[in-house]
């Protein structure tokens, strides 16, 4: 190597070796500072954080079962007797029928000792009897099974004594089967009735 070439090289680290000592004393990175950066670049190498690949967001399928629910209809047979009855002793109820559909269920849960069920516990029920004596009686029927369960109807069946007709003072009901007694303070007249059996 030729002197003059060996004098550049020396003259070179000099300056490297004082703006080194220069920097430090300032407290700057010799790596920081162009173009001695490139010097370093191999040296410090700063940790760079790989990049994440986007996640992609899959939807998860489950699979649910739709179950319909009907909503439970309970109906009286309106060509048979209602649900409320007024009637004398004696006389037997008009049939009281009910049916529940989307496959429920009746059954009759209260009502007086003389009420004739038939097919209780099934999608029909049919209520029939005669009352043993006057007084206001309760009936309900629960409906269950389905989407039934908790629905309900009730019904009241009231039964009159005959009356003890009295005087009569023009028209007056009295109840079929029962009897009064006719009698007269003045002599003569008519009696009538619209019913020949009276």
């Amino acid at each position: 190597m030729s002197r003059s070439l060996l004098s550049v090289l020396l003259f070179i680290g000099l300056i490297f070796l004082s703006w080194n000592f220069y920097a430090q004393t300032k407290g700057i990175k010799l790596s920081e500072l162009q173009p001695f950066a490139q010097l370093f670049e191999s040296e410090e190498k700063e940790e760079i954080e790989p990049i994440a690949e986007p996640q992609k967001e899959v939807e998860t399928q489950e699979n649910f079962r739709i179950e319909e629910v009907f909503a439970c209809t309970i109906t009286r047979d309106t060509n048979e007797g209602d649900a409320d009855q007024d009637i004398c002793e004696g006389n037997a109820i008009d049939d009281i029928i009910y049916s529940v559909d989307n496959g429920g269920i009746l059954t009759v849960t209260s009502g007086p000792p003389w009420l004739n069920i038939i097919d209780d516990g099934t999608s029909t029920v049919r209520i029939t009897g005669t009352p043993s004596g006057p007084g206001t009686y309760t009936y309900r029927i629960d409906a269950s099974s389905g989407s039934c369960s908790g629905e309900f109807v009730e019904g009241t069946i009231t039964v009159t004594a005959p009356p003890s007709a009295g005087t009569l003072d023009g028209i007056q009901d009295i109840c079929e089967a029962g009897t009064t007694t006719f009698t007269s303070t003045v002599g003569g007249g008519v009696w009538s009735s619209d019913t020949p059996s009276v």
